[in-house]
């Protein structure tokens, strides 16, 4: 039902030349936070595996949660997608000018306090079809052949079946879908679930760190509680974060594939996106330190900021690009892969290259890059004069686990993992309304 919902929603198409400047856009939705049962698959994978937070979504990907649980995208900067327990949903497109998500079953709540810049935004289910038009909260159910759209905060919405027409939703209302036929009704009033909604996104968007990152990062409000702020020139505003003294970025997860931007990194920390994809990592005072590069209206995200060095056929090695310094990418259009950019970075931009802070440095072997988290195949007394710079695309052989965070679990269809619980409330019963014959 996703390609209802692409046709209603679509504007122009971009042109090439356009299509080629979007590279780097737009954002992939963050998994920012899961308590209970979750688990995700993504095509290529050999199976669903537990679902990890900053895990950066992909078309196609599908996420699953268990009884009890909750989980939340962040789909843009002031737009957030939270599923309850039971849940199926997906992401079936994130193109430019169109964000498509599907919920096979259970609850989604859709908040969006902005709309993403320049996107349209559909809500699939199995019997209907929703295009967003305005910001609002928009929760939908899936249970039991039974669909239910509640709409509130200014919300404007149109809702298609696969065969009828068009319906046009407003703020305040509730549209039930059953056997085809659908019935209008004024909203209840907001449940638990819908205030723990509400709280999520007001913590959100009060982050303090909003003051010194630009808007269009996500994941600003989770480095409030690890880590401190201080201005330190001439950097400016940057954020240490409370972590071991041997601690050093990019050393502590995995690299993982995603179809859209290549190797991407997965930082296991709750923290762990904002400072991997955008800004620069500085060594100071004896520990590392993260400078967002000042607060801009943009900032265009990068599956890491780092540069490789060696041979994906024997050793591999990255290291946190320094201050200043360019990226390579190793994604998109063949006219940038290796090229010199900054990502609509604000700072000082260097083109010399910089010292490598030998403190930084993480090597693994090529053959087990992108296997398992680099904790466990990390290589010692290798020195950065025995390894060329990798100027371009990274060739290495992706497998089956390349895709997944953890070794999957086969045989399941939809297997969870044990999280630890959530303080969010579990949902209430699922409406029962039926449209009248």
């Amino acid at each position: 039902m996703w390609t209802v919902a692409l046709a209603l929603a679509l504007g122009l198409a971009p042109s090439p030349a356009q299509a080629e400047e979007a590279a780097f856009e737009p954002t992939p939705p963050r998994l920012a936070f899961v308590a209970g049962e979750a688990s995700f698959l993504r095509p290529g994978a050999e199976g669903w595996a537990p679902a990890p937070v900053n895990l950066a979504l992909a078309p196609g990907d599908r996420l699953a949660t268990g009884a009890g649980a909750n989980l939340e995208l962040q789909v843009g900067a002031g737009a957030f997608l939270r599923a309850g327990e039971n849940a199926e949903l997906s992401l079936a497109g994130n193109a430019p000018d169109l964000l498509a998500l599907e919920l096979r079953s259970g609850t989604a709540a859709l908040d969006l306090r902005s709309l993403p810049s320049a996107q349209g935004v559909a809500l699939a289910a199995p019997s209907a079809a929703v295009a967003i038009a305005a910001s609002g909260y928009y929760r939908l159910v899936v249970a039991e052949g039974i669909t239910t759209l509640v709409c509130r905060r200014g919300c404007a919405a149109t809702l298609t079946l696969p065969h009828g027409r068009p319906l046009v939703v407003a703020s305040g209302e509730m549209i039930v879908v059953s056997n085809g036929e659908t019935a209008r009704y004024a909203a209840p009033d907001p449940d638990a679930w819908d205030l723990w909604n509400d709280e999520r996104s007001d913590l959100a968007f009060g982050s303090p760190s909003l003051r010194y990152v630009s808007p269009s990062i996500y994941g600003a409000s989770d480095l409030d509680a690890h880590g401190s702020w201080r201005t330190v020139a001439p950097y400016g505003w940057i954020w240490f974060p409370t972590v071991a003294a041997d601690w050093a970025p990019y050393g502590a997860g995995r690299w993982l594939w995603h179809p859209g931007y290549g190797w991407t990194w997965l930082d296991p920390a709750p923290w762990g996106w904002a400072p991997f994809h955008y800004g620069r990592w500085i060594y100071l005072g004896g520990g590392w330190a993260w400078a967002p590069g000042g607060r801009t209206v943009r900032v265009r995200y990068a599956p890491a900021l780092v540069a490789f060095y060696g041979s994906p056929r024997s050793t591999l090695m990255w290291v946190p690009l320094g201050w200043g310094e360019p990226c390579r990418p190793w994604w998109g259009p063949r006219s940038w892969i290796g090229r010199p950019h900054w990502l609509d970075w604000q700072g000082p931009r260097v083109t010399a290259p910089g010292h490598v802070n030998s403190r930084g440095v993480v090597a693994v072997t090529g053959s087990e890059f992108g296997r398992q988290p680099v904790e466990r195949i990390r290589v010692t007394g290798v020195t950065l004069d025995q390894l060329r710079p990798v100027r371009g695309a990274l060739s290495v052989e992706r497998s089956g686990a390349s895709f997944t965070r953890y070794e999957p679990r086969r045989g399941l269809e939809r297997s969870v993992v044990p999280m630890p619980r959530s303080r969010a409330p579990r949902l209430g019963p699922v409406p029962r309304i039926a449209p009248p014959r």
